[in-house]
């Protein structure tokens, strides 16, 4: 599974756009999008891993709960994450459940260099969808 993202400049923040052959594979790829944005591509030892679980009642909030997790945890935890494993699925209730495994490292300036602290990710021009071609797509701005 993987994906393709691009950033886009927005007046006092960083958009993305992202696509994936299907729904986990576009999560995954918003996730390593964020660390991309955080960290640049260096490389990052996959020592360590934590599990994520969120819920949401739809497609669009799960997406920004998921970063806005893993966002808290770099803040809190200082891990800057590379590998992402989801899983997803819809609640009896209609919402919607994710579940993911992600690998990375805890930060260390003789190892990692920070290239932009990220705030929150915004629900400003969000959507997370499958369009009509098959290709799941989102667009996402992040608060800098």
């Amino acid at each position: 599974m993987s994906g393709t993202f691009r950033e886009f400049d927005h007046t006092g923040d960083i958009g993305i756009e992202a696509e994936a052959p299907d729904e986990v594979s576009l999560y995954a790829t918003c996730a390593r999008a964020l660390f991309d944005i955080i960290a640049g591509r260096a490389p990052i030892e996959t020592c360590g891993s934590l599990d994520i679980r969120v819920e949401a009642p739809d497609r669009e909030m799960l997406m920004v709960r998921w970063l806005n997790e893993l966002l808290y945890v770099h803040a809190t935890e200082r891990w800057i994450f590379r590998e992402f494993d989801v899983a997803i699925g819809e609640k009896p209730d209609g919402g919607r459940w994710l579940e993911g495994m992600a690998r990375g490292d805890r930060f260390d300036p003789a190892r990692h260099a920070l290239r932009t602290e990220l705030k929150a990710v915004t629900y400003h021009q969000l959507s997370a969808r499958r369009d009509e071609d098959g290709i799941w797509r989102a667009r996402l701005v992040f608060d800098i």
